[in-house]
């Protein structure tokens, strides 16, 4: 409620003040009236008021005793002195004595003429000026006098003669007009200022806004409690020259600790009008911030939409692995699609939820999806989702699809090649425009996602055969990365395999392994790749309990050594290796020419011959 005080200079005049002011219906607004004359100090000094309207000396005296209101001033129009003046000339037969409060109010020669008498002016500001101006002025021989409300009284206690300067109806209207203009704005300023506070008292962070010398300007409660004090800001300024130096222009962000706690905070310039630029400081609570996250990740993990592993969960010793490694990190760090190529069990997944905890989208959603795995139907609505109601069975709250789920985060699309081409061609639209259409739908909701997909097949000879489009690969393959099968680097078999038996039998009773032992594992050539070797290290840690595994409890695990994938993989290594490459695959191998050339299901013959031409 918003109060303003009217301060009647005569009674004569109540009547008109409460006229006017009863016309303007305000809501939350009051309106209290007084007669009250002079500069009585218990009186205006004692007003509770949000706004004062007042006149004369006494509008100059609720200046001075409430300098945090505003005071709305009653002018004295050149109409009403002029009446004043008027009046004077009838009856006044000396010198005339002027009361002002102010000394640009009126000019004495002026005056002189108008009233065919001697005037003096003298300027009151008090109400004892007023009483030793008339004793003044009576001693220059003024028998008359002309002022307001305070000088009447004197007057008529001394018996002069005196003419009184009303207030005029205009006046009176302007004034009590200006009074509720002000008392609406400042109700209106009050609302958003209480808005504002109940806004920086519901955030959990704490909050202060200071201005270029350090001076806090407002803070919330949880700054009040977390112990953000004059003090603390000046100790922050001194040690913390980004803040003090270039908070005009920059926002800056650093730790700091305030009454031994850790916390992060924000600095930013903000532009409030008239006042320019103030700092407005967000300060959060670490420990808050690492609960915040932890239950985010929770709820992300719930809902399968987080990447748990990093490039560190990658375990190998080949060269060239390490080399896809380091790829795929320099990938991560600039935007892109990433296609990622390798047989099955080879860790595409693993590259794809390490290129996204190691890219700028980490604290985002990490969306997968298996293409192979899903009717047409079932995929499409999956990836794009659909309006309610756009189908037989759907949800009739409608859904979003996985494109919405992963924005600004990463969508991993595994075994691309299988997706059916009318979906290919939507997805080709979405990477084009970083849009889509939920099914059933007719506008359109923009997303921001990073694709990584990736595929066992040979997709150059789907693209052939027309089974996936060439716009398409080329959009999905900007960047790519090609994962080496595992017997391709047997070097890496021994420290995979120890670690899943590590894993698996979560670290206590670890056997040996002889080198017999992981000569037949090398021998192996792992169609299912680390998939199959994870599973034959679990296999180990259920049936094994020697302190020492040798070659034959390797043998007792049924690995297939049939020749189910041999003529496959025989032909595919005398297409796929080159003599230089196979060389190489021998040298990390560490086995003999007669081992390797069977581990590769390759005649001795021929692997003598190869390699025949690079010892020469």
């Amino acid at each position: 409620m918003t109060k303003i005080f009217f301060i009647i200079p005569y009674d004569e005049i109540a009547g008109l003040f409460k006229k006017e002011a009863a016309s303007y219906k305000v809501p939350n607004i009051s309106m209290e009236f007084e007669h009250i004359y002079g500069t009585d100090y218990k009186k205006i000094s004692s007003i509770d008021a949000d706004i004062i309207v007042a006149r004369g000396i006494t509008s100059l005296a609720a200046q001075k005793y409430h300098p945090d209101k505003q005071i709305i001033h009653i002018p004295q129009s050149a109409g009403d002195f002029l009446e004043a003046v008027y009046r004077c000339r009838q009856i006044a037969d000396g010198p005339v004595g002027i009361l002002a409060g102010s000394s640009s109010v009126c000019n004495a020669d002026y005056v002189s003429e108008l009233t065919g008498q001697k005037v003096y002016i003298y300027t009151a500001l008090t109400q004892n000026d007023v009483r030793d101006g008339i004793t003044l002025l009576r001693g220059k021989g003024c028998t008359t006098f002309i002022g307001g409300m305070t000088m009447v009284r004197v007057c008529e206690e001394r018996k002069y003669r005196y003419v009184h300067v009303k207030t005029g109806e205009h006046a009176v209207k302007d004034a009590i007009a200006r009074a509720v203009s002000s008392a609406v704005a400042l109700e209106n300023e009050k609302i958003r200022g209480n808005l504002f506070f109940a806004l920086l008292n519901n955030s959990d962070d704490a909050l202060a806004a200071v201005d270029s010398t350090g001076e806090i300007i407002v803070r919330n409660e949880n700054a009040e409690k977390l112990g953000i004090s004059q003090e603390t800001i000046y100790e922050l300024l001194k040690k913390s020259p980004q803040m003090s130096g270039s908070y005009l222009e920059n926002t800056n962000h650093f730790l700091w600790k305030i009454n031994g706690i850790q916390v992060f905070i924000t600095s930013q310039p903000v532009m409030v009008e008239k006042s320019g630029y103030v700092t407005l400081l967000t300060i959060h609570r670490v420990d808050h911030i690492q609960r915040e996250e932890s239950e985010i990740r929770k709820e992300l993990a719930k809902k399968g939409l987080i990447a748990h592993y990093t490039f560190d969960d990658i375990l190998t010793q080949s060269p060239a692995m390490q080399a896809c490694i380091e790829k795929a990190k320099r990938y991560s760090r600039v935007e892109g699609s990433i296609l990622i190529i390798g047989e099955t069990g080879t860790g595409k997944e693993i590259f794809a939820q390490s290129i996204h905890n190691a890219s700028d989208r980490k604290n985002e959603p990490f969306v997968a999806v298996n293409c192979a795995a899903l009717s047409e139907q079932l995929l499409e609505s999956e990836l794009f989702g659909y309006v309610p109601g756009a189908f037989t069975g759907a949800d009739k709250a409608g859904k979003s699809g996985l494109f919405e789920l992963a924005h600004q985060g990463t969508l991993f699309l595994d075994e691309i090649g299988e997706m059916p081409c009318f979906l290919q061609a939507k997805l080709l639209r979405v990477l084009q425009e970083h849009e889509v259409r939920r099914i059933g739908g007719d506008s359109v909701i923009p997303v921001d996602v990073r694709v990584i997909s990736a595929t066992n097949v040979n997709i150059i000879e789907r693209i052939k055969n027309g089974q996936f489009r060439l716009d398409l690969f080329y959009r999905l393959g900007l960047f790519t990365i090609k994962l080496l099968p595992l017997r391709s680097r047997v070097n890496d078999i021994p420290l995979l395999f120890r670690n899943f038996v590590i894993s698996f039998n979560e670290g206590r009773n670890v056997p040996e392994f002889t080198e017999d032992a992981m000569t037949v594992l090398k021998n192996y050539s792992w169609p299912g790749n680390v998939r199959e070797l994870q599973n034959c290290a679990k296999r180990l840690s259920v049936l094994n309990s020697a302190k020492v595994v040798k070659a034959d409890d390797i043998e007792k695990l049924e690995i297939d050594f049939s020749e189910l994938y041999t003529s496959s993989i025989a032909d595919e290594t005398k297409q796929k290796f080159t003599s230089s490459e196979l060389y190489r695959m021998y040298q990390e191998s560490g086995l003999s020419k007669e081992a390797f050339a069977k581990k590769m299901h390759m005649s001795r013959t021929t692997i003598w011959r190869k390699f025949a031409e690079i010892e020469k």
